[in-house]
């Protein structure tokens, strides 16, 4: 696996994981009626956003590496 697949193998199971973590918190929210869950929920999504930016700058700049 090259480095190219695995960098982008890690950044899309982070973005996944950043807005799983963005639902869970908005559902923890509307369950317990506590703020700092819809503020984890904002900042995850702010997170998840930002690393769709950062893996299309990434693939930007490596698409002219091979695969393998």
């Amino acid at each position: 696996m090259s480095l190219k697949a695995l960098h982008l193998f890690f950044v899309t199971c982070s973005t996944l994981l950043a807005f799983g973590v963005a639902i869970w918190c908005v559902v923890q929210f509307f369950d317990k009626k506590e703020g700092i869950y819809l503020l984890a929920g904002v900042g995850s999504v702010g997170a998840g956003a930002g690393l769709v930016w950062y893996g299309v700058v990434v693939y930007r700049k490596l698409k002219n590496m091979s695969w393998m």
